[in-house]
Protein backbone atom coordinates (compact mmCIF):
# COMPACT_ATOMS: atom_id res chain seq x y z
CA UNK A 1 0.00 0.00 0.00
CA UNK A 2 3.20 2.20 0.70
CA UNK A 3 2.13 3.95 3.78
CA UNK A 4 5.16 2.58 5.62
CA UNK A 5 6.71 4.91 8.28
CA UNK A 6 9.71 4.93 10.96
CA UNK A 7 6.69 3.47 13.24
CA UNK A 8 3.63 1.15 12.51
CA UNK A 9 0.29 2.82 11.95
CA UNK A 10 -1.91 2.55 15.12
CA UNK A 11 -5.30 3.24 14.14
CA UNK A 12 -6.98 2.57 10.64
CA UNK A 13 -9.40 3.21 8.94
CA UNK A 14 -11.58 2.59 5.30
CA UNK A 15 -14.07 4.41 3.73
CA UNK A 16 -15.95 3.12 0.62
CA UNK A 17 -17.41 5.40 -2.08
CA UNK A 18 -20.75 3.71 -2.90
CA UNK A 19 -20.96 4.73 -6.52
CA UNK A 20 -17.96 3.33 -6.95
CA UNK A 21 -15.35 0.31 -6.12
CA UNK A 22 -13.19 3.72 -4.89
CA UNK A 23 -11.99 3.65 -1.29
CA UNK A 24 -10.14 6.05 1.33
CA UNK A 25 -7.70 4.19 3.32
CA UNK A 26 -6.63 6.38 6.76
CA UNK A 27 -4.36 5.59 9.64
CA UNK A 28 -2.74 7.28 11.94
CA UNK A 29 1.23 6.29 12.56
CA UNK A 30 2.82 5.56 16.24
CA UNK A 31 4.92 9.06 14.91
CA UNK A 32 1.99 10.84 15.21
CA UNK A 33 1.48 10.91 10.97
CA UNK A 34 -2.01 10.54 9.63
CA UNK A 35 -1.76 8.85 6.04
CA UNK A 36 -4.68 8.51 3.19
CA UNK A 37 -4.44 6.50 0.49
CA UNK A 38 -6.59 6.19 -2.39
CA UNK A 39 -7.52 2.40 -3.61
CA UNK A 40 -9.17 2.97 -7.54
CA UNK A 41 -10.94 -0.07 -7.62
CA UNK A 42 -7.66 -1.80 -9.43
CA UNK A 43 -4.76 -0.68 -7.71
CA UNK A 44 -3.21 1.89 -4.75
CA UNK A 45 -2.12 5.16 -5.73
CA UNK A 46 0.55 7.13 -3.57
CA UNK A 47 0.49 7.89 -0.20
CA UNK A 48 -0.20 11.26 1.34
CA UNK A 49 0.60 12.54 4.99
CA UNK A 50 -2.31 14.96 6.02
CA UNK A 51 -0.84 15.56 8.97
CA UNK A 52 2.29 15.08 11.52
CA UNK A 53 0.77 15.87 14.72
CA UNK A 54 -2.21 13.93 15.23
CA UNK A 55 -4.00 14.65 18.26
CA UNK A 56 -3.99 10.63 18.99
CA UNK A 57 -2.32 6.99 17.99
CA UNK A 58 -4.96 5.34 20.52
CA UNK A 59 -8.16 6.97 19.60
CA UNK A 60 -9.92 7.71 16.20
CA UNK A 61 -9.07 11.68 15.34
CA UNK A 62 -10.47 11.02 12.00
CA UNK A 63 -13.18 10.11 10.10
CA UNK A 64 -14.01 10.11 6.54
CA UNK A 65 -17.46 10.50 4.31
CA UNK A 66 -18.22 10.64 0.83
CA UNK A 67 -20.51 13.72 -0.73
CA UNK A 68 -22.36 13.71 -3.50
CA UNK A 69 -20.10 16.05 -5.37
CA UNK A 70 -18.29 12.60 -5.37
CA UNK A 71 -15.34 14.05 -3.45
CA UNK A 72 -14.29 12.60 -0.25
CA UNK A 73 -13.91 15.08 3.11
CA UNK A 74 -11.67 13.92 5.75
CA UNK A 75 -12.14 15.56 9.29
CA UNK A 76 -9.59 14.96 12.02
CA UNK A 77 -7.73 16.70 14.96
CA UNK A 78 -4.04 17.73 15.14
CA UNK A 79 -2.36 17.99 18.80
CA UNK A 80 -2.49 21.54 19.95
CA UNK A 81 -4.78 22.63 17.89
CA UNK A 82 -8.24 23.30 19.42
CA UNK A 83 -10.61 22.60 16.12
CA UNK A 84 -11.13 19.66 13.71
CA UNK A 85 -9.35 20.19 10.40
CA UNK A 86 -10.89 19.22 6.89
CA UNK A 87 -9.44 18.42 3.91
CA UNK A 88 -11.12 16.80 0.80
CA UNK A 89 -9.98 14.22 -2.25
CA UNK A 90 -11.21 15.22 -6.02
CA UNK A 91 -9.78 13.93 -9.05
CA UNK A 92 -6.33 13.05 -7.66
CA UNK A 93 -5.79 15.75 -5.75
CA UNK A 94 -6.48 16.40 -2.05
CA UNK A 95 -7.33 20.01 -1.18
CA UNK A 96 -5.42 22.24 1.68
CA UNK A 97 -6.36 21.60 5.42
CA UNK A 98 -9.77 24.31 6.37
CA UNK A 99 -9.13 24.83 10.21
CA UNK A 100 -13.16 25.09 11.65
CA UNK A 101 -13.67 27.69 14.77
CA UNK A 102 -11.76 26.44 17.56
CA UNK A 103 -13.44 24.91 20.76
CA UNK A 104 -11.84 24.82 24.18
CA UNK A 105 -9.82 22.11 23.79
CA UNK A 106 -8.21 19.51 21.61
CA UNK A 107 -10.23 17.02 19.82
CA UNK A 108 -9.57 13.27 20.29
CA UNK A 109 -12.10 11.20 18.80
CA UNK A 110 -13.92 12.21 15.71
CA UNK A 111 -16.75 11.00 13.93
CA UNK A 112 -18.45 12.35 10.24
CA UNK A 113 -21.89 11.73 9.27
CA UNK A 114 -23.33 12.46 5.83
CA UNK A 115 -26.98 12.59 4.88
CA UNK A 116 -27.45 10.39 2.16
CA UNK A 117 -27.81 11.85 -1.50
CA UNK A 118 -26.27 15.43 -0.32
CA UNK A 119 -23.49 17.66 1.17
CA UNK A 120 -24.68 17.94 4.80
CA UNK A 121 -22.01 16.68 7.38
CA UNK A 122 -22.39 16.01 10.86
CA UNK A 123 -19.07 16.05 12.94
CA UNK A 124 -18.92 14.89 16.38
CA UNK A 125 -15.74 15.18 18.37
CA UNK A 126 -15.14 14.06 22.10
CA UNK A 127 -12.35 16.81 23.27
CA UNK A 128 -9.68 15.80 26.10
CA UNK A 129 -11.99 17.89 28.61
CA UNK A 130 -14.32 15.33 28.28
CA UNK A 131 -16.94 17.50 26.62
CA UNK A 132 -18.55 16.00 23.03
CA UNK A 133 -19.18 18.97 20.29
CA UNK A 134 -20.91 19.21 16.90
CA UNK A 135 -20.06 21.34 13.89
CA UNK A 136 -22.71 20.70 10.80
CA UNK A 137 -21.97 21.55 7.28
CA UNK A 138 -24.50 22.54 4.72
CA UNK A 139 -22.27 22.13 1.60
CA UNK A 140 -21.05 25.49 1.83
CA UNK A 141 -20.28 26.73 4.64
CA UNK A 142 -19.08 25.39 8.78
CA UNK A 143 -21.57 26.05 11.67
CA UNK A 144 -20.01 25.26 15.23
CA UNK A 145 -18.65 24.33 17.74
CA UNK A 146 -21.84 23.75 19.63
CA UNK A 147 -21.38 21.58 23.43
CA UNK A 148 -23.73 18.84 23.32
CA UNK A 149 -22.73 17.28 26.26
CA UNK A 150 -19.76 17.60 29.44
CA UNK A 151 -17.84 15.39 31.67
CA UNK A 152 -18.93 12.58 29.92
CA UNK A 153 -16.70 10.26 32.21
CA UNK A 154 -13.51 9.79 29.71
CA UNK A 155 -11.34 10.88 26.77
CA UNK A 156 -10.09 7.34 26.56
CA UNK A 157 -13.01 5.72 24.63
CA UNK A 158 -15.28 6.83 21.89
CA UNK A 159 -18.78 7.08 23.89
CA UNK A 160 -20.57 8.73 21.63
CA UNK A 161 -21.81 8.37 18.13
CA UNK A 162 -23.65 10.17 15.01
CA UNK A 163 -25.52 8.70 11.98
CA UNK A 164 -28.02 10.27 9.82
CA UNK A 165 -31.08 8.18 9.62
CA UNK A 166 -31.62 6.37 6.54
CA UNK A 167 -34.51 8.70 4.92
CA UNK A 168 -32.36 11.61 5.91
CA UNK A 169 -34.82 13.60 7.93
CA UNK A 170 -32.64 13.49 10.89
CA UNK A 171 -29.16 13.22 12.29
CA UNK A 172 -29.32 10.96 15.58
CA UNK A 173 -26.07 11.74 17.96
CA UNK A 174 -26.21 8.99 21.09
CA UNK A 175 -23.82 9.38 24.26
CA UNK A 176 -22.82 8.78 27.73
CA UNK A 177 -22.64 10.78 30.81
CA UNK A 178 -20.65 8.35 32.59
CA UNK A 179 -24.02 6.63 33.73
CA UNK A 180 -25.47 3.83 32.89
CA UNK A 181 -28.02 5.63 31.18
CA UNK A 182 -27.37 6.49 27.15
CA UNK A 183 -28.59 10.14 26.43
CA UNK A 184 -29.32 11.24 22.75
CA UNK A 185 -30.50 14.12 20.64
CA UNK A 186 -31.73 14.94 17.38
CA UNK A 187 -31.14 17.16 14.04
CA UNK A 188 -33.64 18.12 11.55
CA UNK A 189 -31.25 19.89 9.55
CA UNK A 190 -31.17 23.51 11.03
CA UNK A 191 -31.46 22.45 15.33
CA UNK A 192 -30.43 19.93 17.01
CA UNK A 193 -33.08 19.01 19.72
CA UNK A 194 -32.78 18.91 23.39
CA UNK A 195 -31.08 16.58 25.32
CA UNK A 196 -33.56 13.24 25.74
CA UNK A 197 -32.60 10.28 28.39
CA UNK A 198 -32.73 6.60 27.42
CA UNK A 199 -33.33 3.51 29.28
CA UNK A 200 -31.39 2.35 31.91
CA UNK A 201 -28.91 -0.63 31.70
CA UNK A 202 -27.21 -2.29 34.20
CA UNK A 203 -27.12 -0.05 37.23
CA UNK A 204 -23.83 1.40 38.72
CA UNK A 205 -21.92 0.74 35.27
CA UNK A 206 -20.67 3.39 33.37
CA UNK A 207 -21.50 2.92 29.35
CA UNK A 208 -17.96 3.59 27.77
CA UNK A 209 -18.71 2.63 24.29
CA UNK A 210 -21.24 3.47 22.38
CA UNK A 211 -21.93 2.73 17.71
CA UNK A 212 -24.94 3.29 15.91
CA UNK A 213 -26.49 2.74 12.60
CA UNK A 214 -29.39 3.11 10.98
CA UNK A 215 -31.89 1.36 8.97
CA UNK A 216 -31.09 1.86 5.07
CA UNK A 217 -34.21 3.51 3.86
CA UNK A 218 -36.25 4.62 7.13
CA UNK A 219 -36.14 6.50 9.96
CA UNK A 220 -35.28 3.66 12.84
CA UNK A 221 -31.51 3.78 14.42
CA UNK A 222 -29.87 0.82 16.02
CA UNK A 223 -27.62 1.26 18.68
CA UNK A 224 -24.70 -0.70 20.51
CA UNK A 225 -23.34 0.08 23.48
CA UNK A 226 -20.85 -1.56 26.26
CA UNK A 227 -20.50 -1.03 29.97
CA UNK A 228 -17.20 -0.73 32.29
CA UNK A 229 -18.60 -3.88 33.45
CA UNK A 230 -18.13 -5.62 30.30
CA UNK A 231 -22.14 -6.00 29.21
CA UNK A 232 -23.06 -5.52 26.45
CA UNK A 233 -27.09 -3.84 25.14
CA UNK A 234 -28.66 -3.42 21.90
CA UNK A 235 -31.50 -0.74 21.53
CA UNK A 236 -33.47 0.71 18.60
CA UNK A 237 -34.47 4.71 18.21
CA UNK A 238 -38.13 4.19 16.25
CA UNK A 239 -41.12 6.13 16.53
CA UNK A 240 -38.72 9.16 17.84
CA UNK A 241 -38.00 7.38 20.94
CA UNK A 242 -35.11 5.02 21.98
CA UNK A 243 -36.79 2.12 23.22
CA UNK A 244 -35.91 -0.61 25.70
CA UNK A 245 -32.66 -1.87 26.08
CA UNK A 246 -31.97 -5.46 25.32
CA UNK A 247 -28.79 -8.12 27.03
CA UNK A 248 -26.39 -8.87 23.97
CA UNK A 249 -23.32 -10.22 26.43
CA UNK A 250 -22.20 -10.08 30.10
CA UNK A 251 -18.29 -10.45 29.55
CA UNK A 252 -17.13 -8.62 26.46
CA UNK A 253 -13.69 -9.67 25.65
CA UNK A 254 -11.48 -7.33 23.90
CA UNK A 255 -8.84 -4.51 24.97
CA UNK A 256 -10.33 -1.96 27.17
CA UNK A 257 -10.67 1.11 25.10
CA UNK A 258 -11.27 -0.44 21.68
CA UNK A 259 -14.59 -1.90 20.14
CA UNK A 260 -15.12 -5.42 20.83
CA UNK A 261 -18.29 -5.10 18.69
CA UNK A 262 -19.22 -4.70 15.13
CA UNK A 263 -23.13 -3.66 13.71
CA UNK A 264 -23.94 -3.97 10.10
CA UNK A 265 -26.71 -3.37 7.51
CA UNK A 266 -28.63 -6.14 6.57
CA UNK A 267 -28.84 -5.69 2.46
CA UNK A 268 -31.24 -8.14 1.80
CA UNK A 269 -33.90 -7.44 4.35
CA UNK A 270 -34.30 -3.62 6.00
CA UNK A 271 -34.89 -3.07 9.80
CA UNK A 272 -32.44 -6.45 10.25
CA UNK A 273 -29.48 -5.90 11.63
CA UNK A 274 -26.03 -8.17 11.76
CA UNK A 275 -24.09 -7.70 15.23
CA UNK A 276 -20.69 -9.48 16.27
CA UNK A 277 -19.10 -9.07 19.46
CA UNK A 278 -15.71 -10.98 21.40
CA UNK A 279 -16.38 -12.37 24.88
CA UNK A 280 -13.79 -13.53 27.47
CA UNK A 281 -13.40 -17.26 27.95
CA UNK A 282 -15.23 -19.14 30.89
CA UNK A 283 -13.04 -20.64 33.05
Amino acid sequence: VGMATASALRIVGQYPKGSSDEITMLGVSGSSILWANIWSGSAWGTSTQLSTTAAAISAECFSCVYLNTGSAMVGYANAATNAPLIRTYSAGTWSGATTLTAGATVPKFIKLAVKSGSSTVVLAALGTDQSIIIYTYDGISWTGPTIMATLTGTNNYRDFDVCWTGDGSKAFLAYSKNAATPFYRTFDGTTWSAEFTGPALSAGSAIRLVAVTPDRTGTDVFMLCSQANLQLWSLRYTAGTLGSAAAMETSLGGVAGYEPFSMTDNAITSKKKVMTWTQVQPP
